[in-house]
């Protein structure tokens, strides 16, 4: 009798340690699927950045281009207005009785 209660009690156990690792597989599986899909968007997630960040590097140095092709341009037609102006008589538009 007590051999027939002991077969019963450790089958009971042993099933019940089946189910947990069962359970534990099934919940880690699980775990894992999910883990890849994340870092799955991770990883499209880092390209879109890395992207993202060349094209803006691109478009700064155009602008930065762009600005230093302006600014030279400024620069000349300033030297020229001023070589204009100071080859110029200053003529005061105010009578001098005034």
């Amino acid at each position: 009798m007590f051999g027939l209660k002991a077969y019963l009690i450790m089958g009971a156990v042993m099933l019940t340690m089946v189910g947990g690792f069962y359970w534990y597989y099934k919940d880690s599986q699980a775990r894992i699927a999910l883990l890849v899909a994340n870092n799955a968007k991770l990883e499209l997630a880092v390209k879109t950045n890395e992207e993202t960040i060349a094209s803006l590097q691109q478009n700064f140095a155009a602008a930065n281009a762009e600005l230093t092709r302006v600014n030279e341009a400024f620069t000349a037609v300033d030297r020229k207005s001023t070589r204009l102006n100071s080859s110029h008589l200053k003529l005061s538009r105010m009578p001098s009785s005034a």
